[in-house]
């Protein structure tokens, strides 16, 4: 009996150690938009992705939007975004290919709820 007690404490010590905000959840989690969630766009960021809101910006035209290995693109605001929540983020701009062109993706990253919404493009 008192190893089994042992073993919850220590992983209730672990848990608590890995995500220290993980009880508050979901009430405390960050939220934001999700490129991915039907049909408000809306999300609870899991405890283990909520550090940062995500927008990734990309100028690609509206047919190609979501038909390249980033699939879950969406054209908005005359732009094709992806958004999402995650617990690392680096700003910045990237390159990739499809069908032999180049494009530039451009990633911005904000903690606030709801901060990656499709209006804003610099944070």
């Amino acid at each position: 009996m008192i190893i089994r007690s042992n073993h919850i404490l220590y992983s209730i010590i672990y848990i608590l150690t890995i995500n220290p905000n993980s009880c508050d959840y979901p009430e405390d989690s960050l939220k934001c938009y999700s490129s991915l969630t039907k049909p408000d766009m809306k999300l609870i960021c899991p405890p283990a992705r909520s550090r940062y809101c995500i927008k990734e910006v990309v100028n690609l035209q509206q047919d190609l939007c979501g038909a390249t290995q980033y699939y879950g693109d969406i054209y908005q605001q005359k732009q094709c975004q992806y958004k999402k929540c995650d617990d690392h983020c680096v700003e910045g701009s990237y390159t990739f290919e499809y069908n032999g062109e180049s494009y530039s993706r451009q990633r911005y990253c904000c903690k606030s709820n709801y901060c990656n919404s499709s209006n804003r493009s610099i944070y």
